[in-house]
């Protein structure tokens, strides 16, 4: 298969491929679990293996107190590639984009843009107006339609779903040893370095100063 592709939603080539769709914010235990799936699954038949998702994150545009975002776009791209996919695609979220329908989105824009063999989604997935993109609603038109549809299981840890929400709610009491747990790696944050005021050198702790362009779900503190 070809190296790894970020490309714009609207950039799709036609490509017969194994799809997930996801925000996989965190791109956690359960989301490298799924990813991986879709990679070797692509591998088998010979397809490539594509991944969809949203920027900014649904939450930011729907909701007036958004909760912050664990990964940054940068970031995730990073790891997707890292996962082995061999394509990342971003869809610009906009409320009017939050007003199609799941069927509308699915036949319009997702089979014009990808010539899907088999799409897997997360046990919790859901898309569309109203959230109305449900696993059953996507069997039905992989039915219509001829392609594959699997929807991919939780992952536990602790006898616990690995999630985004715990993930978040860890970070916020600077509890860095259960997040890594969920993540599978140490929390970190891809950005940019900027110059700063230079007060923490003065005291004998340099910092590096980021300007992340969503919140992140850190406690306040250096």
């Amino acid at each position: 298969m070809n190296s790894f592709q970020f490309r714009p939603f609207d950039d799709a080539a036609p490509h017969e491929v194994v799809l997930t769709i996801g925000n996989f914010d965190g791109v956690h235990l359960g989301h490298q679990a799924l990813i991986r799936q879709v990679v070797r699954e692509a591998r088998e038949a010979g397809l490539r293996s594509d991944l969809l998702t949203f920027h900014p994150h649904p939450q930011s545009v729907l909701r007036e107190d958004p909760p912050p975002i664990i990964t940054t776009l940068p970031l995730r791209l990073r790891l997707f590639e890292e996962l082995g996919l061999d394509a990342a695609h971003i869809v610009p979220f906009t409320r009017a984009f939050a007003r199609r329908s799941a069927r509308v989105f699915v036949m319009e824009d997702l089979l014009t843009r990808f010539r899907v063999r088999k799409l897997i989604i997360g046990f919790d997935f859901h898309f569309g107006r109203n959230r109305e993109g449900s696993a059953e609603v996507l069997r039905q038109l992989s039915v219509e339609h001829g392609f594959a549809f699997e929807v991919f299981p939780a992952v536990s840890l602790g006898g616990e779903k690995v999630s985004s929400s715990r993930i978040r709610a860890a970070l916020a009491e600077a509890d860095f040893a259960v997040a890594e747990s969920m993540l599978g790696r140490p929390y970190s944050v891809l950005e940019t370095v900027v110059r700063g005021e230079q007060r923490g050198r003065r005291i004998g702790f340099p910092t590096l100063n980021l300007v992340p362009d969503e919140r992140l779900p850190l406690p306040f503190g250096v």
